[in-house]
């Protein structure tokens, strides 16, 4: 049987769900990463139905924000099973699965400047997502060339 649509509310009451999950990934409080890993897989499980929201544009903002800070100031892990390096790899499959739309559009440069560092640091897993990220949005958005 198929689900019904969600209406305007359930949409609204599930945002809401997914901001609170970004926030809680964002949290500095050592300790919790088994907690920000469980957020970001639902995340991960639902983001179809984050896109088709209407405040979607909002919620690329804040999330875009904490995952490349997050990204960009964590440290790499080399170990698959530790939950960071799953963490890590998921937030940066979440990116890769973003639409390549006007709203991301303005943020290419800040997530291309962030995948070439990442390269360089990165366990062999995530630079692979990494490369596919750069290879999407140059695919989509040709950016200019600058010294990365």
């Amino acid at each position: 049987m198929l689900q019904s649509p969600l209406s305007p509310h359930d949409l609204t009451a599930q945002l809401t769900t997914f901001k609170s999950y970004v926030a809680l990934i964002a949290d500095p409080t050592p300790g919790i990463v088994e907690k920000k890993l469980k957020a970001a897989q639902e995340l991960s499980e639902n983001f179809e139905s984050v896109v088709q929201s209407p405040q979607y544009p909002q919620f690329l903002c804040d999330a875009l924000k904490v995952f490349l800070k997050i990204l960009d100031d964590g440290e790499p892990q080399f170990i698959a099973e530790q939950n960071m390096q799953q963490l890590r790899k998921l937030m940066l499959e979440i990116i890769h699965r973003i639409p390549s739309n006007e709203h991301l559009k303005k943020y290419v440069q800040q997530i291309l400047s962030l995948m070439f560092k990442l390269l360089k640091i990165e366990n062999e897993e995530n630079v692979i997502v990494c490369l596919r990220i750069i290879i999407e949005l140059h695919k989509q958005y040709r950016p200019q060339y600058n010294e990365e």
